[in-house]
């Protein structure tokens, strides 16, 4: 199972793939996924798809996202999805 500072340093590590760019626990994680994509594989979809694979493969339950997620931060996202 995947813990709070796990799932965190995961999500890091995936928003500093897509963006390229130094990620921040406290910053919204909207400010590190760019707009665009190809067809229906957009930044949002392929983050989240990996957090759920990740969550999926350490055998945490998946749970529902949050509406607002992308306005969250590292910090205040990933105990809602423990």
């Amino acid at each position: 199972m995947l813990s709070e500072s796990q799932l965190r340093r995961a999500m890091r590590h995936y928003l500093r793939v897509i963006s390229g760019k130094p990620v921040s626990n406290d910053q919204p994680v909207k400010k590190y996924l760019p707009k665009g994509g190809f067809g229906t594989a957009t930044p949002d979809r392929i983050f989240k798809s990996m957090i759920k694979y990740a969550l999926h493969v350490n055998r945490n339950r998946i749970k529902k996202w949050p509406t607002n997620w992308r306005d969250l931060s590292i910090n205040q996202l990933a105990p809602k999805l423990l």
